[in-house]
C-alpha cells in the first residue's frame, strides 16, 4: 500500500471515528525509514548507542499502530523492538517544549502553531 494510499485510508478511518492516537517508541537499529506523522530521536540506548525513535502514530489499534512502525522501515525487518505503544486521548497531542512541531509533520491539530527552530525531516 502506497503512503497516498495508507493516509486516504487514515482519513477515512478518522472519519468514521475509528482511528486513535498513539504515542509509540522503538529502537531504530534497522536502517533508514520514512515516517511523516510527527517522530523524534528521543536518545540512544546505552549499551550499544542504538537510537530510540518516539512518535504519534494514528491508527484503528495498537496492532495497527505497531504496522505502521514496521511500514516505514525502508527494508522491512523480521523484528522491531518496541519500547512501548500507549494508547492516548482523542485530544491529545504530542507536541510540547521537548518534542516540537515541524512543518513536514502530519497530525490532525493542523491549526496548532510550528516550532521556530528549524528541524529534520520525515526520511532518515
Amino acid at each position: 500500500m502506497t503512503g497516498k494510499d495508507q493516509s486516504a485510508e487514515r482519513q477515512a478511518a478518522m472519519e468514521n471515528n475509528s482511528v486513535k492516537r498513539y504515542w509509540v517508541s522503538w529502537l531504530a537499529d534497522h536502517g533508514p525509514f520514512e515516517l511523516h506523522s510527527p517522530w523524534w530521536f528521543s536518545g540512544m540506548r546505552a549499551s550499544d548507542d542504538v537510537p530510540t525513535v518516539c512518535a504519534a502514530v494514528m491508527a484503528e489499534s495498537e496492532e495497527a499502530a505497531r504496522e505502521a512502525i514496521y511500514a516505514c522501515v525502508d527494508s522491512r525487518p523480521a523484528h522491531i523492538e518496541f519500547r512501548f505503544i500507549e494508547e492516548r486521548p482523542d485530544d491529545w497531542t504530542p507536541f510540547n517544549s521537548r518534542f516540537q512541531r515541524r512543518d513536514w509533520m502530519n497530525w490532525p491539530d493542523d491549526d496548532l502553531p510550528m516550532s521556530e527552530s528549524e528541524g529534520g525531516h520525515p526520511h532518515v
